[in-house]
């Protein structure tokens, strides 16, 4: 398998597509509102299955990345943002 040099990265104030097709999701970085909430990162949509999850809790207003180990996890369809309570999503994805 070769090393994907490619990224690209879509910002989101509100739940969305991050993609539009199959591609692997390598990090992002979130900033909660102060309220508990999370961010799903689903196949396809927003009825889609759950492939990565982080929760913010209550006081969770400074902004934190999370970095995706190896070659990131693969969306089979595309990647949807499920957001709750999260002031800004950066999400860096090939």
């Amino acid at each position: 398998m070769t090393m994907q040099t490619d990224v690209s990265s879509t910002y989101l104030a509100a739940s969305g597509a991050v993609t539009g097709n199959p591609n692997r999701l390598k990090s992002f970085i979130v900033r909660g509102d102060g309220t508990a909430g999370y961010v799903k990162f689903r196949d396809g949509s927003a009825s889609g299955t759950i492939l990565v999850q982080v929760d913010l809790g209550t006081a969770d207003t400074q902004t934190f990345s999370v970095l995706l180990p190896g070659e990131g996890v693969r969306f089979p369809t595309s990647i949807y943002a499920d957001i709750s309570h999260a002031a800004a999503l950066t999400s860096f994805w090939a």
